[in-house]
């Protein structure tokens, strides 16, 4: 019989806050409830903060095309009002990379896909299932990324159809159909959105 860390972890409900800078809290809503002030770095920011189970996994994607795999059970429940801890406790993450997007899974089983956009004009389509990790100590790359690019946008779509619309900082716009973005794996780099 195989008997995983989650299994022997009783699900419950508690809040989940992610600051800019990398500070991440699970409380109980009593303790959020309580409290009018939560410690918090000075020009630090909540970027996230609702309600999960602690059988859920947290996805952070962050600036230099990487991905973090995180239970939300393996974070410490402490107050609200305390600061949290730094991803950097978890997994290390290098000098400037930062956390541009969280997406909370609770089945990488389920139908979905990832479009993730870089400063660059460069998109990428990949399967959820392609995320789930069994050892978690460590990023794992989302997009390979060209020399001095950045993953700028991430977005769960549950199908890989529909439209997007790109605009550059120069004002001009394209539209284009999810069908035209092949899907790709982890490693790849995905294709250009505009020249």
């Amino acid at each position: 019989i195989r008997v995983s860390e989650e299994d022997l972890i009783e699900s419950e409900q508690v809040i989940l806050g992610i600051t800019k800078d990398g500070y991440l809290r699970q409380s109980s809503k009593r303790s959020f409830n309580a409290t009018e002030q939560p410690d918090i770095k000075e020009n630090d920011c909540f970027m996230y903060v609702h309600e999960h189970s602690t059988h859920n996994t947290i996805l952070l994607f962050t600036s230099h095309g990487n991905y973090l795999y995180l239970p939300i059970f393996k974070i410490p429940q402490t107050r609200w009002k305390d600061m949290g801890m730094h991803i950097n406790q978890f997994v290390q993450i290098e000098p400037g990379e930062k956390i541009m997007h969280v997406h909370i899974i609770s089945d990488f089983k389920q139908p979905g896909y990832f479009l993730m956009t870089t400063k660059q004009n460069m998109l990428k389509i990949t399967p959820l299932a392609d995320f789930d990790v069994v050892r978690y100590h460590k990023t794992f790359k989302a997009i390979n990324l060209n020399k001095d690019d950045i993953l700028t946008d991430v977005r769960f779509i549950e199908e890989a159809k529909g439209e997007c619309l790109l605009l550059s900082k120069d004002g001009y716009a394209l539209k284009m159909h999810l069908e035209e973005i092949a899907i790709s794996g982890l490693t790849a780099k995905g294709v250009k959105g505009m020249n």
